[in-house]
């Protein structure tokens, strides 16, 4: 891979990478909805998809006909068909910084104020009043929780009532000394940070040492 298509790639996946190991070195509880880490984790894949497919299928008559105002165009389209994939997929809130036994107890509490009929079975929730369905998904690597819909059909205002209610008890629910933390996440943060840290030494050195290489192949890329 040319210096330029190098750095596109792994600029934005670097960030992104970063943005998740912070995160998770915070040690405090985040709740994220589904749909904004999808498009965030679109956000991060933007320059694979920039120096892969997007370049690859180019259509060059556009190209040259309207230059470098393709490219935005294009950007646009993919950011158009991340969001669509996330609106198709199943709601779900992303809990950072919690396994499922911490975030269970504050769930059980949440869900009875929202429905008093709500019921458990197993790792299976059930909000027949507010017409939700969903099941918890855990990912014990980085002290991640997920609950995903468990059916097509759901309430997507009762979800984001979900989603505030949650986030307000799990604020509520840190202790009043600002300095205390959850206990960390596994490995996979570490590895996240490593492995950003690496594509942005690899970035800066190829910057600074192909930069009249990476300027011409931008001048060549935007039909300049």
């Amino acid at each position: 891979m040319d210096p330029l298509h190098l750095c596109i790639a792994i600029l934005p996946l670097a960030i992104y990478l970063l943005a998740i190991a912070f995160v998770n070195f915070r040690g405090r509880p985040v709740v994220v909805s589904g749909y904004r880490d999808g498009m965030l984790l679109g956000l991060g894949v933007l320059g694979l998809a920039i120096a892969g497919p997007l370049e690859l299928f180019l259509p060059e008559s556009a190209a040259f006909r309207i230059g470098w105002y393709v490219w935005p165009l294009l950007v646009v389209l993919y950011l158009l068909l991340v969001l669509l994939t996330v609106l198709m997929s199943r709601p779900r809130l992303v809990v950072y910084n919690l396994d499922s036994d911490e975030l269970r107890p504050l769930l059980s509490e949440v869900v009875r104020s929202m429905d008093p009929q709500s019921r458990w079975a197993g790792d299976s929730l059930a909000m027949p009043t507010k017409g939700l369905q969903l099941y918890i998904e855990r990912n014990p690597n980085m002290r991640t929780v997920e609950l995903v819909g468990s059916a097509t059909d759901q309430d997507l205002q009762s979800w984001a009532q979900l989603e505030k209610n949650l986030k307000r008890a799990v604020k509520q629910d840190q202790p009043a000394n600002h300095s205390a933390r959850v206990a960390r996440s596994g490995a996979a943060p570490q590895l996240m940070l490593v492995s950003a840290i690496m594509m942005l030494i690899i970035f800066t050195i190829s910057i600074v040492r192909d930069h009249q290489a990476i300027l011409a192949g931008l001048q060549e890329m935007l039909r300049l």
